[in-house]
């Protein structure tokens, strides 16, 4: 055993960190049976009781010095890092015999907002920049890990309350003393037992758990959480919903602002954001009803749009699902886009929005409340952004039209060429009516076409933006039209439906049109029944 017993190590583990740990006696003949290798047994001191085989001799395993004088620059980083301060304290505390101050808020060099920044700049860069981003962070003694950000703000927030806490407990006290007399005179009159009066709780109320002293029910609440910042505000404008190659919200929208933002981690929350109002003058007419506000899902990695909202789910006999309340008022959230299996791949999704235009009508500020439902322990149940939106709706009859007139501004990108003595059904396959704008998407491996109105309000509806048929992208810059079929379909609307198929033909000649044959009922019998 090259190190002593009871000596100090430092051990490299599975999560890059290094740990503190101490040498332990153990039986020669157990340590063999865990492999010839081991040498060492040691006990951490983040996971005191139980005992780990070591091979002393590996590159993950160093002398720990106690004395300052004693740790070279690289040992001196170990004592600062976030993740093992705790486990350091132990080690401190165990040797010098005296208790070591835990770790405060103040020594938490940066607050969670600035951490989350961090993480957001260390996802938007490539995988080989972000690892030396967080090899610097860490040997600054910065975690940015999502946990760790978790951890820091719940800090942050308790630390907020602890007046009002302290507040409500003296409400709570005085009020359970007026409830024990009073329902001590309410015995003595009637041997009916009164109900105890309820004690003063804030609206925000929620998870209802049972157990604590004396049998007392204690209700979690629901804590309220700061909009986020103006710089990520930015972030959200530019970088998200202002990015020309992200697709996030549907061609109907029109982005126009971000309103305000909240950070959700899992947790109920309350948070007050601003409205149209608060951030743009009314017209003497009021806002165009165009003008639409959608709360908008993002996750917390590189603000995905595509992971939509936490669908509701039953665990151990409880519905788990995640509630939204927008001035004491219930938002219905859409469900997320489905995608068939083996299809996620080539999906193009736009983010499932909730609209609350009509709940935030007439106000400068509004509340939101996230609310979950029977919370799983050890466990993040839905983990991002709710961004407010300020956007224009418009309509489908309009984005076709411009689709349409972007064919004929530009016709040599458009028309689909190439595609000769091949057969076209007038009809849609979605609506299974007559065509009347006959359009596919440029990397659609058919050529039957599908009526545009139709697939817009089916892709709109479903957040997906695939080819029904084949399943290739098909966005408004990616659809087709077919314009010589429309010209002819315009020219013979009266006819359409006595066409049972289309044939292409090279360009300059007309389309052929094969026509349903109308074949007469032969009549055998005719037998009248009384």
């Amino acid at each position: 055993m090259p190190y002593p017993l009871g000596s100090s190590l430092w051990v490299k583990c599975d999560d890059g960190e290094w740990w503190p740990a101490t040498v332990r006696e153990v039986e020669t003949e157990l340590l063999l049976s865990m492999g010839s290798e081991y040498d060492t047994c040691i006990e951490f001191y983040h996971d005191p009781g139980n005992f780990y085989p070591l091979d002393s001799t590996s590159g993950g395993v160093r002398l720990l010095h106690l004395a300052v004088e004693e740790r070279d620059k690289d040992e001196q980083r170990l004592f600062n890092v976030s993740a093992t301060k705790e486990a350091v304290r132990r080690l401190l505390e165990e040797r010098s015999g005296t208790p070591t101050a835990s770790p405060t808020e103040d020594s938490q060099p940066y607050s969670a907002a600035e951490m989350r920044y961090m993480r957001s700049l260390v996802d938007s860069v490539s995988p080989d920049s972000a690892a030396v981003m967080q090899n610097s962070l860490k040997q600054e003694g910065v975690n940015i890990s999502r946990r760790n950000i978790r951890r820091v703000a719940r800090k942050e927030r308790s630390s907020k309350s602890k007046v009002s806490r302290s507040r409500t407990s003296v409400e709570e006290r005085s009020t359970v003393r007026l409830t024990s007399s009073l329902g001590s005179t309410q015995s003595s009159k009637s041997t009916n037992p009164t109900p105890p009066l309820s004690c003063g709780r804030s609206s925000s109320s929620w998870r209802r758990r049972s157990g604590g002293r004396g049998g007392v029910e204690v209700y979690g609440e629901c804590v309220f959480q700061e909009a986020v910042d103006a710089a990520t505000l930015d972030v959200l404008r530019a970088e998200v919903f202002g990015n020309p190659d992200r697709f996030v919200l549907s061609p109907l929208y029109r982005f126009l602002d971000v309103l305000g933002a909240v950070s959700i981690e899992g947790e109920s929350i309350e948070t007050t954001l601003p409205s149209p109002a608060a951030v743009n003058e009314e017209p003497p007419q009021g806002f165009s009803p165009s003008r639409r506000v959608l709360l908008v899902p993002l996750s917390s990695s590189s603000y995905n749009h595509t992971d939509g909202w936490l669908e509701s789910f039953e665990f151990e006999n409880k519905r788990i699902a995640m509630e939204l309340f927008v001035n004491s008022l219930k938002v219905v959230t859409p469900p997320n886009p489905s995608v068939p299996s083996g299809r996620e791949s080539v999906a193009v999704k736009t983010t499932p929005v909730a609209d609350i235009t009509e709940m935030v009508s007439g106000k400068e500020l509004f509340s939101l409340r996230v609310h979950f439902t029977g919370l799983m322990e050890d466990a993040t149940l839905w983990e991002g952004y709710i961004v407010a939106v300020y956007v224009e709706r418009t309509g489908v009859d309009l984005l076709a039209e411009r689709i349409v007139s972007n064919y004929h501004s530009s016709p040599a990108q458009r028309e689909v060429e190439g595609v000769v003595d091949v057969q076209v059904r007038a009809v849609c396959p979605i609506t299974a009516l007559p065509l009347s704008v006959p359009v596919r998407a440029c990397g659609c491996e058919h050529v039957q076409c599908i009526e545009l109105q139709a697939v817009l309000m089916h892709c709109d509806r479903t957040n997906v933006w695939n080819c029904p048929l084949c399943w290739a992208p098909m966005t408004p810059e990616t659809i087709a039209v077919n314009y010589r079929l429309k010209e002819w379909l315009d020219s013979n609307r009266s006819r359409v439906n006595k066409v049972d198929f289309i044939v292409e033909t090279p360009p300059g000649r007309n389309l052929n049109v094969v026509w349903r044959k109308n074949e007469p009922r032969k009549i055998d019998n005719i037998e009248t029944l009384e």
